[in-house]
């Protein structure tokens, strides 16, 4: 039941971590207003708590999780998804 709940959340938190993602990218363009400008932050605050609670719960999922973490550690599609996942956050800073 851990398991489906992690995988259920994590799942979740991605799709959250796209929206958000998706969201400023319609709203940033030349000429923002202050009151838009205050949603931005808004949703750029959201998009770094889904950033940052994504990767806890995959790595909860990997220590927790039925396949338990040699399965993921010795996998080289894990490691390549955590490397983009690291790439895209070192370009978002």
């Amino acid at each position: 039941m851990t398991y489906v709940a992690l995988a259920s959340l994590h799942h979740a938190l991605a799709f959250l971590l796209l929206a958000a993602l998706i969201a400023e990218l319609t709203l940033v363009r030349p000429g923002v207003k202050a009151r838009e400008m205050r949603t931005l932050l808004l949703i750029d605050g959201v998009y770094g708590a889904a950033f940052v609670s994504l990767l806890i719960f995959g790595f909860l999922r990997v220590y927790f999780g039925e396949p338990g973490h040699h399965y993921y550690f010795d996998n080289t599609v894990f490691w390549s998804k955590v490397s983009v996942f690291a790439l895209i956050a070192s370009l978002s800073i």
